[in-house]
């Protein structure tokens, strides 16, 4: 009893310890090494390891990156929402920054002069004009012609062009931009986004309706944030971004979030989300973007549904540890009842045995009781005793209430043969 106790412990021990090992160990997508979303990894990655988690960090375009953790092939993904809204075997974590939909105008295109929507309408469609999108059919291409296409500027109004991937994420691009000179930028990024700066030092600059900012309910960015429902309307104070932004602009803002596959465990999210919000001081020490992270959210702007261990914690329902590990109960009780119920069988099998063995010192007595050769019925039995004793010390024969019946019936035959050998 006492080993299959050990043996029960021991698997318990070996179960729950690989189950904690499995979860800590997690892989990770993000955009191109640079970026915000990559950034926001290796601070993860750098400030968790204490914690016992274990990141691999791989790098894909978003839309890849996303189709790999819908897949079950990477276990997260840091990335804003899809214009695709395909939501299909994804959920959120927590929305960890936001990012804006900022656009800039060279100094020298005549989208300049525009004074409202309607004369920049106006100018796209008399100007076959250059604007240039991030990576082509990416969340930040897409959301950027979508608005376009609101503002009836459809793709044969203008001559796209596009940031390669892979390219060195800031000088890259400023060299693209530099030779090719478009006449509108798209770019979705945080508000302190270097590579914003750079190109307002370049001589492209924020256009909009004027006194946009202090009437952000009439702005055209607030009625698309309502219409996408996915993206919400956001100040940016002037000078935030660059010495040459001297007037607040209005953006459209998006949550970029830690998103997993569905079926990732409900355990393993919950302490993961925990984590990372009780870390957040030391993340915001490597990655300012942490700033804006908060377990409090409008879940109206997220792409994909809260993942359950994520609303667990956001609710504090915290899981009892029996409602956490009610599965590796089961199989444990399981287990124990197999054990208990082999170690019964066992020991019946056992007792009948010894059992068995006894009754054959019975007959062996009760045999040389019939002898009438009586000094050759006493030594027989002498022998039997000692054969007995034998096993008894073996532990193979138990000296139990069977083995005292066993002595009493040899004592008994005894006395008989003695006296009928006195009187032969």
């Amino acid at each position: 009893m006492r080993l299959a106790s050990t043996i029960i412990l021991l698997g318990i021990t070996l179960l729950l310890g690989a189950c904690s090992n499995r979860s800590k160990k997690l892989t990770i997508t993000t955009y191109t090494p640079g970026s915000d979303s990559h950034n926001a990894a290796l601070a993860i990655k750098e400030v968790l390891a204490d914690d016992g988690w274990d990141f691999t960090i791989v790098t894909n375009t978003h839309e890849k990156g996303v189709e790999a953790v819908r897949n079950g092939d990477i276990d997260l993904a840091i990335t804003s929402n899809e214009i695709s809204i395909n939501a299909r075997g994804l959920r959120s974590l927590i929305p960890i920054y936001n990012e804006v939909l900022i656009t800039l105008v060279k100094e020298e295109s005549p989208l300049v002069s525009a004074k409202n929507l309607e004369e920049l309408l106006a100018i796209a469609k008399s100007n076959r004009l250059n604007f240039m999108f991030s990576e082509k059919g990416s969340y930040s291409h897409l959301f950027a012609q979508q608005l376009l296409t609101d503002l009836d500027i459809t793709e044969n109004l203008y001559n796209a062009q596009y940031f390669p991937h892979g390219e060195e994420y800031k000088t890259g691009k400023i060299e693209l931009v530099k030779t090719e000179n478009p006449d509108l930028i798209t770019i979705v990024g945080t508000v302190d986004n270097e590579l914003i700066g750079s190109l307002m030092e370049l001589g492209y600059l924020f256009r909009q309706q004027e006194n946009m900012a202090n009437n952000i309910e009439e702005s055209f960015y607030s009625s698309f944030a309502l219409k996408m429902a996915r993206s919400f309307p956001v100040v940016i104070p002037e000078y935030t971004i660059s010495k040459k932004q001297t007037e607040a602009v209005i953006a459209a803002g998006l949550y970029t979030s830690l998103i997993s596959n569905k079926d990732l465990e409900d355990d393993v999210v919950y302490d993961l989300v925990r984590d990372i919000i009780r870390a957040q001081p030391e993340l915001i020490s490597f990655n300012s973007n942490f700033f804006e992270m908060s377990e409090i959210f409008d879940s109206r702007f997220l792409n994909y549904q809260i993942h359950c261990g994520a609303m667990d914690y956001c609710e504090r329902d915290e899981p009892s540890f029996l409602e956490r590990y009610a599965e590796l109960a089961g199989v444990v009780f399981s287990m124990f009842v197999v054990f208990i119920t082999l170690l019964f069988t066992m020991n019946r099998i056992l007792k009948q045995r010894k059992k068995d063995r006894i009754d054959v010192y019975y007959l062996e007595v009760m045999k040389a009781r019939k002898n009438v050769n009586y000094q050759e019925a006493l030594t027989q039995l002498l022998k039997l005793e000692e054969k007995a004793l034998q096993q008894m010390v073996d532990e193979k024969l138990a000296a139990d209430s069977s083995y005292i019946v066993f002595q009493q019936l040899l004592l008994q035959a005894r006395k008989e043969l003695n006296t009928k050998l006195e009187n032969s």
